[in-house]
């Protein structure tokens, strides 16, 4: 367990694209060895920059960040609206209070929103648009008026009686299996090292297969899930993204088992295009959430 472990809690290990277990032998051979540390060097070397947050019990205040409670709402703005229906605070992220990530605003909330249903904003059917909203609110007030929605949604993965303020940590991501990613830059670097089974991507090593995924969830001073924002995605089952266009993780919100759970341990996950990001251009996002 690394060091990241005890401050996060226990990291999730997905298994989703790992190959059954085989046979085991106790002892790798010398170049198994060698293979796996070139393995795990080339992720390192693939990490990216993300914020991690821990989940508190304190209650956040109106420009925390936080999940769920009342929220700011501008005098000029509505309460956003998916087909009509009101939508409901998940997260906001005060951007002004946290590292600074590259890419991202430094000021400003971002506002997360969902419909506050059976599906917490996912659509019914798949040609359907899912029922979230991301707000940027770029200039906070210093002064004069400031109107607060308050509300109590029934559906959400938390208490929504309450609030939790999140606690911002600079960190280092490395892909989860589950993610398009991890098998990308395997497919792009160690081609040698892997063929195609009935189950997916594998390595040819069944040590390998065993040994990689649980030896990079142990590296200090890197994360693979949690509650976070930039870095790479991580999913209870698989990658909902067809293409390169939602390249960018704009928000995560994890399951903890103490303040959120998504169904059996799930994940929820926010994405944009990188482009968009530059932009302050929230208006298209692709949203998701899965459990186990």
């Amino acid at each position: 367990m690394g060091l990241l472990d005890l401050i996060f809690g226990k990291q999730k290990k997905n298994t989703a694209k790992l190959k059954p277990a085989a046979k085991w032998r106790d002892e790798p051979t010398e170049e198994e060895k060698k293979e796996l540390e070139m393995l795990l060097n080339l992720m390192k070397s693939k990490a990216r920059d993300c914020i991690v947050y821990t989940i508190t019990d304190e209650p956040g205040n109106l420009f925390d960040s936080k999940i769920g409670g009342p929220y700011y709402l501008p005098l000029d703005l509505d309460v956003p609206e998916a087909d009509g229906i009101k939508l409901s605070l998940l997260a906001q992220i005060n951007m002004e209070t946290q590292p600074c990530l590259p890419g991202f605003p430094k000021k400003g909330l971002l506002q997360f929103f969902a419909e506050d249903d059976d599906s917490i904003g996912l659509a019914a059917a798949v040609d359907a648009e899912n029922r979230v909203a991301v707000r940027y609110i770029e200039h906070l007030p210093e002064s004069g008026e400031i109107r607060t929605v308050e509300e109590t949604p029934k559906n959400f993965p938390f208490d929504g009686t309450k609030s939790y303020r999140l606690v911002p940590h600079a960190a280092k991501s490395l892909p989860s299996c589950s993610a398009n990613e991890y098998e990308k830059i395997l497919k792009e670097n160690v081609p040698e090292l892997l063929e195609e089974l009935s189950w997916g991507t594998g390595f040819i090593s069944d040590y390998l297969n065993e040994a990689f995924f649980e030896s990079m969830s142990a590296l200090p001073e890197f994360v693979i899930s949690g509650t976070m924002m930039g870095g790479y995605p991580d999913f209870a089952q698989w990658d909902p993204r067809k293409d390169d266009q939602y390249d960018t993780l704009l928000f995560q919100l994890d399951s903890d088992m103490k303040h959120v759970c998504w169904g059996d341990c799930g994940v929820a996950n926010f994405f944009i295009s990188r482009e968009n990001l530059e932009k302050l251009d929230f208006s298209d996002v692709l949203y998701n959430w899965d459990c186990g």
